[in-house]
């Protein structure tokens, strides 16, 4: 799909942001594409289900300019009949060689308006620095949602350039060393996605080693319920956080 994006010119002066966490880390976007607007790519391969599309795409149409459906064959009719007219989708095609996507449904971009799913996307810190920069005096020992109220005064142009430029600069160094890595190929590799990380760089030893993938020993993973905890804690979760959790296996006591 990156590779997709990349030959159609998508992707210039653009930040890619893989698996994107959104509404209170409820929510895990599969690929983003960020420069003057928010996109936002949902892949539903053959290994997928639509169990979860409904409520995947309630989230995304809130926060996102434009939405995307990448889907196997087998999903195609039922993605077009679960979405709005709006949501672009793709159909993955798989070849000999590669996978090729086909254009079913043109999507529509629809800018987001509303300043407080805007500023959702902003860190405490950098919410602050959107108030003083603004010359909006506030105490730091404002809690998120008075810093977002004091917030709403200000103009949506200048919210909505300050997040998309937030989050830019938050995503450019894993999205850089992920271009970087990718040059010399032309083409993405699996360990390449690996710089997409908001974790620590990986080691030049494991860099090229590939992931062993058994559907049989997978575990049946739950999402974390952030909202509450972000209302209990009253803080941001570190970047690297997961958005799913396994329940833990029962042992036999000694």
């Amino acid at each position: 799909m990156i590779d997709y994006l990349f030959e159609r010119g998508r992707l210039k002066n653009s930040v890619l942001i893989n698996e994107m966490v959104i509404a209170n880390w409820s929510r895990r976007v599969d690929l983003v594409v960020a420069n003057g607007t928010l996109n936002a790519f949902e892949i539903k391969s053959d290994f997928d289900s639509l169990r979860r599309l409904d409520g995947q795409l309630d989230a995304y149409l809130a926060r996102f300019d434009k939405v995307t459906v990448v889907c196997a064959p087998k999903f195609t009719r039922a993605v077009i009949e679960k979405t709005p007219p709006s949501v672009e989708v793709l159909e993955s095609l798989a070849t000999k060689n590669k996978f090729a996507f086909k254009l079913v449904r043109r999507g529509v971009s629809h800018p987001v308006t509303n300043k407080h799913i805007l500023l959702g996307y902003l860190l405490k810190t950098e919410l602050l620095d959107l108030l003083r920069s603004n010359d909006v005096i506030v105490s730091t020992n404002l809690d998120r949602r008075a810093m977002e109220d004091a917030a709403l005064v200000l103009s949506l142009r200048v919210i909505r350039t300050f997040v998309l430029e937030a989050i830019k600069l938050r995503y450019t160094q894993t999205s850089s060393a992920f271009l970087n890595a990718r040059m010399d190929q032309l083409v993405t590799r699996r360990h390449h996605l690996r710089f997409l990380r908001k974790v620590r760089a990986p080691s030049p030893a494991a860099e090229h080693q590939e992931v062993p993938y058994d559907l049989r020993n997978l575990r049946p993973a739950f999402e974390v319920n952030w909202d509450a905890i972000l209302r209990k804690y009253n803080c941001d979760p570190p970047d690297d956080m997961p958005g799913l959790v396994y329940k833990r296996k029962r042992t036999n006591a000694v």
